[in-house]
């Protein structure tokens, strides 16, 4: 067995653990209710190539453009997505963030020569700007505590591999700053700052890894990677992270990950055992665009992860989407056994390059850049257009049972799908029990329980 192969049994093994030591008591009620699905999609077209996007409850931000000479950042009222303000600035918006009170914007951009940071208020009112001095290759921001900034980059032939902090004061002015050495010496795609913890997770920017490092000293702790179903696919993650004061410092680091395949996982940091620990993985199976390739991103050998991923701090709304798929489909981790449960999905008019979900999960956001457009989503319509999973209780019911026992790899959604039948193959292969979900879900459950009691 080679040594990928032992880390993939460990983290198997590890899942497994994980959900079987998961409360189970309340399952017999089945008391969880997931979150409906986002609906009834409301387009905007606007007068330029949206790239990025990010939301807070009471603000949409939406940049991009062609080149420094095109640029353009919006703000947009997140309900009508009507344009408030707009601006051009002098160079090309790669990255941007949102305070969590939404009265701060943070843009990270290029003009040609040099990476550029500048802070904005919500009116588009410039607060601080800073050029870097050097060129960093594809810029990403995130922000925690509405006062530390990550900017993480990768290396190109023309840029060097960043990861600096920098401090954000009650004025927007970026005041200090701390270059973060790491071994990833070809850059990184994305850093999550716990300050509480004081830890700092970190995407690879070329190879299939997550690490996670003490912010103070750079020591490295702990190291996570999962091969996908393709052994030969070594590309970069695609992360989404959720730490520390930035969902309110109650909850542990919560890492949601896509292999580069149709694989998700999600993953919490455990504090006390300085390691990832891996809750659920699931696969997604969008509908992907026939004939689609993986773009290679230019002065670079990297390849660029197709995965969208955005969730609220609670994990109850979670959007997995892929940039050659006009499909989103709505997740829900189940505080009981943090099973992910696909509660539907709906439909984009075309290939998102970008996804964001308000705090509150009141909204979802995609923009498609081909389309010139931005398109939104909001909670609990009447009349609404999602496609919600329309799979029996019961089935969920034990489908969390079989979850909670370790049996079942895959999300809860309803649906008598290949991952139950084989769960129950085995189950009835193992104890001589005939297990006839299709027929009579409720006998079926009953079964189980008396036949996996002292498991």
């Amino acid at each position: 067995m080679s040594g990928s192969d032992l880390i993939q049994l460990s983290l198997t093994l590890a899942l497994a653990a994980s959900v079987a030591l998961s409360p189970c008591s309340s399952l017999a009620e089945d008391i969880y209710v997931p979150e409906s699905p986002l609906s009834n999609g409301t387009t905007k077209r606007l007068d330029f190539q949206p790239t990025v996007v990010a939301a807070s409850d009471g603000l949409l931000v939406v940049a991009g453009g062609r080149d420094e000479m095109d640029a353009h950042i919006a703000i947009l009222d997140p309900s009508t997505l009507e344009v408030m303000r707009q601006i051009q600035p002098k160079m090309l918006v790669e990255d941007v963030v949102v305070t969590a009170d939404g009265d701060k914007i943070i843009v990270a951009g290029s003009n040609g020569v040099s990476t550029e940071l500048a802070v904005y208020t919500d009116g588009l009112n410039e607060l601080s700007h800073l050029d870097l001095d050097r060129l960093v290759g594809y810029p990403q921001l995130s922000i925690e505590d509405d006062s530390v900034l990550a900017l993480t980059g990768q290396r190109t032939s023309i840029a060097l591999p960043a990861l600096s902090f920098y401090r954000l004061n009650g004025n927007g002015e970026l005041a200090w700053r701390k270059d973060f050495q790491s071994e990833m010496k070809f850059g990184s795609r994305g850093a999550w700052i716990d300050t509480t913890a004081k830890l700092v997770f970190v995407n690879n920017a070329t190879r299939p890894s997550v690490a996670a490092y003490d912010f103070n000293s750079g020591r490295r702790i702990a190291t996570l990677q999962v091969q996908s179903d393709n052994s030969r696919d070594l590309t970069a993650y695609s992360v989404f992270g959720l730490v520390g004061s930035e969902c309110g410092g109650s909850a542990p680091a919560s890492l949601l990950i896509s292999d580069g395949s149709s694989r998700v996982s999600l993953v919490d940091f455990d504090p006390l055992f300085e390691a990832f620990d891996v809750k659920a993985a699931i696969n997604v199976r969008l509908r992907l665009l026939p004939g689609t390739k993986l773009e290679t991103l230019k002065d670079t050998s990297s390849v660029k992860p197709p995965a969208l991923l955005a969730s609220v701090c609670d994990q109850s709304v979670i959007w997995v989407g892929n940039s050659f798929s006009n499909e989103i489909a709505q997740f829900s981790r189940n505080p009981l056994t943090s099973d992910l449960e696909k509660v539907g999905s709906l439909d984009l008019p075309g290939l998102p390059n970008a996804i964001a979900l308000q705090p509150n999960g009141q909204h979802g956001y995609a923009v498609l850049k081909t389309a010139k457009s931005v398109v939104s989503f909001r909670r609990s319509a009447p009349d609404s257009e999602a496609k919600p999973i329309v799979g029996d209780d019961k089935v969920r019911e034990i489908q969390r049972f079989l979850s909670a026992k370790g049996y079942l790899y895959g999300s809860i959604d309803g649906l008598v799908g290949p991952s139950t039948v084989k769960a129950l193959e085995v189950i009835g292969k193992r104890y001589a029990v005939d297990l006839d979900i299709r027929s009579d879900p409720a006998a079926t459950l009953d079964k189980l329980r008396t036949t996996l009691a002292d498991e």
